[in-house]
């Protein structure tokens, strides 16, 4: 057998086991044609700067997005009191906050949807920002969230000193975790502190997800906004999603194969790739026959027929479900049609900002949907 051909098979194999997950920038219109009605576990973050003047432009994106996301993770929601809370609620969601001291700033939440069985993880503080921990139980198996927002002046080394101690009280040697949130520290810039928070995490096998910028503006592309897990058996889809809720983008986490049943009227409408059983698949092929053919191209026949077959087997049925999202009765189709073109036209600019025309028309309809929703 050809070193070539052997090669091949080995980076394929490889390949497979390697891409574990995969970091896209998506428009609403993309996210929506590639997760359409999946029922898979998945997170959302957002620094919301202000839930109380944001939450309207939330839940219209929350509308506009085809699945429901499990956790719905906030920084920055700018509240008093968590008395005040009882004004931002969610339809099947249930929400948790964890608030500044002495200040109207930063802050923490967390919608958990109904269908997730938590509980608040006391005792976990970090120097220099402000967290929130949930434990969720699926499938007899206790999974931490941890969401922290890092206040940009705060000091750094006393930051990661407590951010270890609070990884060690999980024990996430042994536990699963998904840490998430605006952190301000950019993953664009390579120094030291960037290279001591990525340390430290990768010491405790946490991977980085968000490899795109998550906020932008005309000078500008930072990864200021993470998602970091020491979860490695599920294939990860995770990235951005352009809106114009605040000057972040949201980002997300859907993890394949780690479903939650929310209990809807399902019709399938076709299928997709499950990537975790290919991996399994192609693990335990027996790839003895393909190695000891001396035959290059026999060989190689072997081996495209044995993939094939296990590529072939590795598709499950995507649904949809009947029932739709209750809108906001001040949601009509032109405020809808207007964000879709905002956000369109936010996704033009932000891939050529020094395009002044691309820049100006994206505040036009901006202003417009801002204006039309306070209407």
């Amino acid at each position: 057998m050809s070193l070539f051909k052997l090669n091949l098979i080995n980076y394929i194999i490889l390949f497979y086991f390697m891409n574990k997950f995969e970091c896209v920038d998506l428009t609403i219109t993309k996210f929506n044609e590639i997760f359409c009605n999946l029922n898979e576990f998945s997170i959302l973050h957002l620094n919301i700067q202000s839930i109380s003047k944001n939450f309207d432009n939330l839940t219209i994106f929350l509308n506009s997005i085809t699945i429901n996301f499990s956790i719905i993770g906030l920084s920055e929601i700018w509240l008093n009191s968590t008395l005040d809370s009882q004004f931002y609620n969610l339809t099947n969601y249930s929400f948790e906050c964890s608030l500044r001291e002495n200040s109207r700033y930063g802050g923490v939440g967390m919608y958990i949807h109904n269908s997730l069985n938590y509980k608040i993880i006391n005792g976990i503080k970090i120097s220099g920002a402000e967290c929130l921990c949930l434990s969720i139980n699926y499938k007899n198996n206790n999974y931490f969230i941890l969401l922290i927002y890092r206040r940009p002046n705060c000091n750094l080394s006393e930051f990661f000193t407590s951010l270890e101690q609070s990884l060690n009280t999980l024990n996430t040697d042994k536990n699963k975790c998904i840490l998430m949130g605006d952190l301000n520290i950019d993953l664009n810039c390579f120094n030291n502190d960037t290279n001591n928070y990525l340390s430290l995490l990768n010491s405790n096998n946490f991977d980085q997800l968000i490899f795109v910028p998550t906020r932008v503006s005309h000078t500008s592309s930072t990864i200021i906004d993470h998602l970091f897990t020491n979860i490695n058996n599920y294939y990860i889809n995770c990235g951005t999603i352009n809106t114009c809720i605040a000057d972040h983008l949201p980002i997300f986490l859907i993890f394949k194969n780690f479903t939650i049943d929310f209990k809807k009227n399902k019709r399938v409408i076709g299928k997709i790739l499950d990537h975790n059983l290919l991996i399994d698949r192609v693990s335990n092929i027996d790839w003895n026959e393909i190695y000891n053919c001396s035959e290059a191209n026999k060989a190689y026949d072997m081996f495209l027929k044995k993939f094939s077959s296990a590529f072939i087997q590795c598709y499950y049925n995507l649904s949809t479900n009947n029932t739709t999202k209750i809108k906001k009765p001040w949601m009509t189709i032109q405020i809808l049609n207007d964000i879709k073109k905002r956000d369109n036209q936010f996704f033009k600019w932000k891939k050529d900002k020094l395009n002044t025309t691309l820049k100006q028309n994206y505040k036009n309809i901006r202003n417009q949907v801002n204006n039309n929703i306070k209407i």
